[in-house]
């Protein structure tokens, strides 16, 4: 080819290659998989069709099942399969082939072993074209021996992940750490591994087909245990490093990171979970439950937990469980998991007792208080105020400001509205120190709340509004729901009802993205302002600006809220 092109002077070749051949004059134009739906969930029907991917699965369903139809039915199904393929041609030309002999739903319940599943059977291709497993296999056995090595444990990684993190797990037994950049560099030119940027940073993965591929090899070779061991360490180490500098001027950098990491973190549990290295789940949880908490990972964050917990029982690590029942029951409080919060509060506070982790039982001793406090108010106060003397020791501000930040809302359930403002005014001053948005936020708004109930609106409306702005920063629905909601009571006090059914609507879907549910302690008062706003506008109009506001995206929802903040004339 190089002789064609320099004997003859107005020759052009296109070609395809998994490679680049290294000639004078070549330019390289990457294929990509074929594209898939953005937010396949919005999208209708025709908008899907406009894929490369889907489009090419119904073309070719339709060819081996003339009865296949793509509907509103099965268009979840086929984005999902589509998706797994990784918009792979071949992948996706190999399972609508399947539709002969299986029904879209088996289809894509078996493509956790879509090597087997993916053959085909036209005489007339290429042998590593029939089946999706000797067309890796072909590209695979191209390769030289440490590339091998390097393409197999990549399959450890879940998603995306870092050249440091490549080093680390995937160098040793035949593989320098100071090879692994260009070994890795000569796979990316093989197209097996993909590259993308974040954030200026290089990250690297695999399309899942290949993962598959991988894992199937690093069992075959007996590396699975090992890679899979400096994986838990790697990404432990990760997250226990994180972990103390997220409720600092850290916290955005910390909660990105993590979630760049996120799959990986779950990798990592599910190979401990796997192993029995119950210890080290503990320590995982425990490091990733603010993540969880900030990122609205509830659900995701207590499956975990309980799953570890359930399994502990003859764990001598008490300190790791009592953290694991403080986390837990933390979430169920927020999610209304009314038994499940008690017993594993209590729980937790007697085990931290004995244990001596004054942090962790503060937080303990503050988060039972906030679960008894619709029915118990004197235990809850006493509760609270020995969490708050108990951080008061430990030196550590951020706690100290959200646990005087409950502090005032026990005061202000109990309509001690001075001893409220104090315990807010001080979680304030503290959140101000700190630069904190989340302490700041937080305790502006319950300076707003009790402004409002002392008839302060102007005061009220610019509290509040310091509060959405100090929140937005953060990204937090959970806080910033409670600050739309309080607002909503502002203007329904203000005779704003239809400004406040938009705002207790977008709340109230802030609210329920995270599982949230209104706290006990807080529910009569919220029913009655719902029911205020419900009967000053009418059914019909409460109804309309209601899911007008359930519509709004969060940010949406937040300058709406910004844009109608006045002071009263």
């Amino acid at each position: 080819m190089d002789v064609l092109l320099q004997t003859c002077a107005e020759l052009k070749i296109v070609t395809t290659s998994r490679e680049c051949f290294g000639i004078k004059g070549e330019i390289e134009f990457p294929v990509s998989p074929m594209s898939l739906p953005e937010n396949p969930q919005t999208q209708s029907l025709d908008q899907l069709l406009k894929s490369d991917a889907i489009r090419l699965f119904v073309d070719r369903a339709v060819v081996s099942f003339p009865r296949f139809a793509f509907t509103n039915n099965n268009a979840s199904l086929v984005v999902e399969l589509c998706r797994r393929l990784d918009g792979i041609p071949l992948a996706i030309e190999l399972a609508a082939a399947r539709l002969k002999v299986l029904t879209l739903e088996q289809l894509v319940a078996r493509l956790d072993d879509c090597f087997q599943l993916l053959s085909g059977s036209k005489r007339t291709e290429l042998p590593r074209h029939q089946t999706l497993r000797a067309t890796i296999d072909w590209s695979y056995n191209l390769l030289r021996e440490q590339e091998r090595a390097l393409q197999r444990r990549l399959s450890v990684f879940a998603g995306e992940c870092t050249l440091e993190a490549v080093e680390e797990i995937c160098s040793g037994e035949g593989i320098d750490r100071t090879d692994v950049l260009d070994l890795l560099s000569h796979l990316i030119d093989k197209s097996l591994v993909l590259m993308t940027e974040d954030k200026c940073a290089a990250r690297y993965r695999l399309l899942e087909t290949i993962r598959q591929y991988g894992l199937r090899k690093l069992d075959e070779v007996n590396e699975t245990d090992v890679v899979r061991r400096r994986h838990i360490a790697y990404y432990l180490q990760l997250a226990e490093t994180i972990a103390p500098r997220i409720n600092t001027a850290e916290r955005q950098y910390c909660l990105t990171v993590l979630g760049s990491e996120h799959d990986n973190m779950r990798a990592a549990l599910r190979y401990a979970a796997q192993s029995g290295e119950t210890e080290i789940e503990f320590r995982l949880c425990n490091a990733l439950f603010f993540f969880w908490f900030y990122r609205g990972y509830w659900s995701e964050g207590r499956a975990w937990l309980a799953d570890v917990l359930e399994r502990s029982s003859e764990l001598g690590a008490e300190d790791l469980r009592g953290r694991a029942m403080q986390a837990d029951g933390w979430l169920a409080v927020f999610m209304g998991d009314h038994q499940t919060a008690r017993t594993r509060l209590e729980e937790s506070v007697s085990i931290l007792r004995q244990t001596g982790n004054t942090r962790e039982l503060a937080a303990a001793l503050v988060f039972l208080a906030y679960e008894i406090l619709a029915n118990d108010h004197a235990r809850a106060h006493a509760l609270v105020e020995e969490g708050i003397d108990l951080l008061r020791q430990t030196g550590d501000k951020f706690a100290l400001a959200m646990s005087l930040n409950n502090s005032g809302t026990v005061a202000f359930v109990g309509k001690d509205y001075p001893a409220a403002h104090v315990r807010y005014a001080e979680a304030a001053e503290l959140g101000r120190e700190l630069g904190d948005n989340l302490a700041l936020g937080a305790s502006l708004r319950g300076l707003g709340i009790v402004a409002i109930r002392q008839r302060e609106f102007s005061l009220a409306a610019s509290r509040l509004r310091e509060s959405l702005l100090a929140l937005r920063e953060i990204e937090d629905q959970w806080f910033m729901s409670r600050t739309l909601d309080t607002l909503a009571e502002m203007y329904s006090a203000q005779g704003a009802y239809e400004r406040a059914a938009r705002l207790l609507g977008a709340a109230a879907t802030a609210r329920e993205a995270v599982g949230a549910v209104v706290f006990d302690f807080y529910r009569d008062e919220y029913e009655r302002l719902i029911c205020t706003v419900r009967a000053t506008l009418g059914e019909a109009a409460f109804n309309t600006a209601w899911t007008e506001g359930r519509v709004l995206l969060l940010h949406e929802a937040v300058a709406y809220a910004l844009n109608g903040i006045r002071s009263p004339s």
